[in-house]
């Protein structure tokens, strides 16, 4: 199966931070694990909300906390094969319709996506203002729950 890119929203970062649970914690730290594993790559958007909580992750918490955050900004963050940086001066601007769809604090996940070649998948917890709302809709935007995500994503090889 080839690489895949995903375009994940701050889910990730508060189960690392133990925010939602140790279920989602370890289930959140595996998926940092098989996405190295798996070669596939995440896109980041800079500066922006995602990585302002991943530089919280690296900075503040329990050992285990940190050894997370060197695991996202040492082995994935770092690496251009599990890291796609995305530069304000490189995002798209989204079209008046799809702004309208999506919350404005949601909407750089949505210019990540747009503005990234290869992305093939937007993760979110958001049901409301991302998932149903770009569910159904005329966009080409492929999005997915996070406990759907996980639950596919954990149990492939």
């Amino acid at each position: 199966m080839p690489s895949q890119c995903f375009v994940i929203n701050e889910w990730l970062l508060e189960d690392l931070l133990g925010e939602n649970g140790p279920e989602r914690e370890e289930q959140s730290h595996q998926f940092l694990l098989k996405l190295i594993e798996k070669c596939d790559k995440i896109a980041v958007m800079e500066p922006s909300p995602w990585l302002d909580k991943a530089w919280k992750l690296s900075r503040h918490g329990s050992p285990k906390q940190l050894e997370y955050g060197r695991i996202l900004f040492g082995r994935i963050y770092v690496d251009p094969r599990k890291c796609h940086h995305l530069y304000k001066n490189e995002v798209k601007s989204l079209p008046e319709g799809l702004k309208e769809l999506i919350g404005p604090k949601d909407q750089y996940l949505v210019e990540t996506y747009c503005s990234v070649q290869d992305v093939t998948l937007l993760v979110t917890t958001d049901k409301k203002h991302i998932f149903d709302a770009l569910f159904g809709s005329s966009w080409d935007i492929k999005a997915a729950l996070r406990d759907d995500f996980l639950n596919d994503y954990l149990g492939s090889r």
